[in-house]
């Protein structure tokens, strides 16, 4: 029985997508917000009348080149630059905005450089750099995430175009591991709160004597507390 509505849901759905007719003009935003994105000069949008019908939410792209129908939708352009660099070989990326400001602060400063040495570096040094670069990447990424997480910096710190400026100063090939936008750094925060809650519960778990917990609430004279009748001991867990 379940399978059988499944199978109606599904086919009841991909009636409803057949009927979606496109438009390449977009619908009316809600907001005042500017569309730059390259993605959206590869997309198709659904029609008035697709909206007003409910068949799809005002907000969905349609792929361009899709041959099959349903044609691949999204509602973000993430998912659909994903889906045009997977499926048709297409990069939609805009250039990082910090990026393309810390390239051009740092043409300025070369510039300035250039004025009292006009040395550039060979060959040998470039391969030095680039090599050295691609073996401290992960120890980058981990300074930059323990410097926004202990100095208490906005994610957004690391799309500044000082430290890509900085960095690059450096080492010209900075660039190629600095990671570009925000959500690089929330997600590695993740991983590594992640990894080190995995260590604190493997110690906590495999440590050869008992865990005392101890809660001392400061409500006038009410103390909660818990300790083991045995031994006590203030120390360290690990």
């Amino acid at each position: 029985m379940a399978s059988e509505v499944s199978e109606l849901f599904e086919e009841s759905a991909s009636i409803a997508l057949s009927e979606i007719s496109y438009s390449i003009e977009p619908p009316p935003a809600s907001g005042s917000r500017t569309k730059t994105s390259k993605v959206y000069n590869h997309v198709f949008y659904p029609s008035p009348e697709s909206i007003q019908q409910g068949l799809v939410p005002p907000d969905t792209m349609f792929c361009k080149y899709c041959t099959d129908q349903p044609r691949y939708s999204a509602r973000n352009t993430s998912n659909m630059n994903r889906h045009l660099r997977d499926k048709h070989n297409i990069n939609a990326s805009s250039a990082p905005r910090a990026k393309t400001a810390s390239i051009e602060q740092l043409k300025e400063l070369y510039e300035e450089l250039y004025k009292e040495d006009n040395s550039a570096l060979d060959e040998f040094e470039q391969q030095v750099m680039q090599r050295y670069v691609e073996r401290t990447r992960t120890s980058v990424m981990q300074i930059l995430v323990r410097l926004i997480v202990v100095r208490n910096l906005p994610f957004q710190a690391i799309e500044w175009p000082e430290i890509h400026s900085l960095c690059n100063l450096f080492n010209p090939f900075a660039n190629t591991i600095l990671p570009a936008c925000a959500a690089t750094i929330t997600a590695r925060i993740r991983e590594m709160y992640n990894e080190q809650k995995a260590i604190i519960r493997d110690k906590l778990q495999n440590t050869p004597w008992p865990i005392h917990l101890s809660l001392d609430v400061w409500f006038g004279c009410l103390d909660f507390s818990c300790k083991s009748a045995s031994s006590w001991s203030y120390g360290s867990f690990f």
